[in-house]
């Protein structure tokens, strides 16, 4: 019996998938329990009662009354089993047992075959052959995943209906039980194929989850690994930034032109690698779910008008003019203040970068109509195109246009402000044409939204 689960598999097959084959067979055919027998059941009594006064009523009721108490403990057991855990591991004995038991339940329409198919009655002759034919067809639909089950309970009601349909005194006798053989031989055909498709689909399932775990595991490690690198790759370039700007700014004494301008451009290009680290260690600092916020009540006004101070100077140099309609003064957030610079810093320094010379990049704040607050930063730049709007938005992804090749960036921007709103339990949209703008909204939950009138009343 321990081979039962392997028919039609190789070997090498048979001994990688042994154990996921036979935990599937065991909870599929469990779960289909209380149909199956269900089923028995009442076609069983239909029987009984179609058949009552043409057939010895003792011979029928015993008969029901037998199917009965076999199909109703496998019912209750499945009742008191359903909400058991996936099990470890299903050795050969439960797969003989179901084995067992499907066949036995097949030999039981077999015996109605043998007990109540009339001769000499056709009424009864097709009742008896089309209930015993459908119970068979129907057992591949739950049986096929355990083919020794299935063959199990085909042959035992097939074959005693095709004897008895040999025995009736007829010219199609012969073609009938000729028929019945070849559809017992389908059955029997489709049982395979189905018993094929289905550990087909159980090994794709299985690699399908091994190459999503490895995945995953490669891409926790590769976030943790860098997450930890935090102070290792901030700390040499916080010196050149540090030294060079004491150069720059000759802070012990004159430095000459050509090393001034050196200084400047150390300083520069040191600034703009501690951004780029600074955004890939804070996403891989999310991904690795260890970013941690520290929220406090931020004034809204002030928070803008320090996020745009911080941009204006990009965007003099880009010759952009940024627009703000400041929400109400009293407006306030229970947030991590640092995180919402960043989301709104990114978003205008993203604005900037993609908008033309003589641009305008406008940045709003209101409370929406369900009392959350609603941020946004529209641009009349370059746009995107609605197919290339999921693109951006995940990291390391930019679309490739004309700005963006003249433009440094490792395409990070905007990911990491859709994981910080998220973070905040917020989210962000995109509405955008090419040749036409793009308006990016953030929203965040009314829960976060503070109303103080007197105490921001003087910013």
């Amino acid at each position: 019996m321990a081979g039962w689960h392997s028919l039609w598999i190789g070997d090498r097959d048979t001994r990688e998938l042994a154990d996921e084959i036979r935990i599937e067979q065991f909870l599929n055919i469990g779960r289909a329990v209380p149909v199956t027998a269900g089923i028995s059941i009442v076609n069983a009594w239909i029987i009984v009662v179609f058949l009552w006064g043409r057939d010895p009523g003792a011979l029928l009721l015993a008969w029901g009354v037998a199917t009965s108490l076999f199909h109703l403990p496998r019912i209750f057991l499945w009742w008191r089993a359903r909400h058991r855990t996936r099990p470890v591991r299903v050795g050969d004995a439960p797969i003989t047992a179901l084995v067992c038991v499907n066949t036995v339940s097949g030999a039981l329409w077999g015996v109605a075959a043998v007990l109540f198919f009339d001769m000499q009655a056709l009424a009864s002759q097709m009742v008896v052959s089309l209930t015993v034919a459908g119970m068979a067809a129907g057992c591949i639909l739950t049986l096929n995943c355990l083919p020794a089950a299935c063959l199990g309970y085909i042959l035992a009601a097939g074959v005693p209906l095709l004897a008895r349909v040999m025995l009736v005194d007829s010219p199609i006798s012969w073609p009938l039980t000729a028929l019945g053989v070849v559809y017992m031989g389908a059955l029997i055909i489709f049982t395979r194929s189905g018993y094929l498709n289905f550990v087909a689909s159980l090994r794709l399932r299985i690699e399908k989850n091994v190459a999503l775990a490895r995945a995953e595991q490669a891409n926790r490690a590769k976030s943790e690994f860098l997450a930890n690198m935090s102070h290792e790759l901030r700390t040499p370039l916080n010196s050149i930034i540090g030294f060079s700007d004491l150069m720059a700014n000759q802070a012990v004494g004159p430095v000459p032109a050509k090393y001034l301008d050196y200084a400047r451009d150390i300083n520069e290009s040191g600034q703009h690698l501690l951004r780029i680290i600074n955004e890939v260690l804070d996403l891989s600092k999310l991904e690795a779910a260890k970013m941690e916020l520290n929220e406090d009540i931020v004034p809204v006004r002030r928070m803008l008008r320090s996020c745009v101070a911080l941009v204006s100077e990009r965007a003099q140099r880009a010759r952009v003019d940024i627009r703000t309609l400041m929400p109400e003064a009293e407006l306030r957030l229970h947030a991590d203040e640092l995180r919402l610079k960043q989301i709104v810093i990114n978003l205008l320094g993203n604005a900037v970068k993609f908008t033309p010379e003589g641009g305008r990049v406008t940045l709003a704040a209101e409370i929406g109509p369900l009392g959350d607050f609603v941020l946004s930063v529209a641009d009349n730049g370059i746009g995107i195109a609605p197919a290339d709007i999921d693109r951006v938005m995940r990291p390391f992804e930019q679309v490739e246009t004309t700005l963006s090749r003249r433009h440094d960036g490792t395409g990070l921007g905007l990911p990491l402000a859709v994981s910080l709103a998220r973070l905040h339990g917020g989210a962000i949209a995109i509405d955008s044409m090419p040749g036409k703008g793009t308006t990016v909204t953030v929203r965040l939950p009314a829960g976060r939204v503070r109303r103080s009138g007197a105490a921001d009343a003087a910013q």
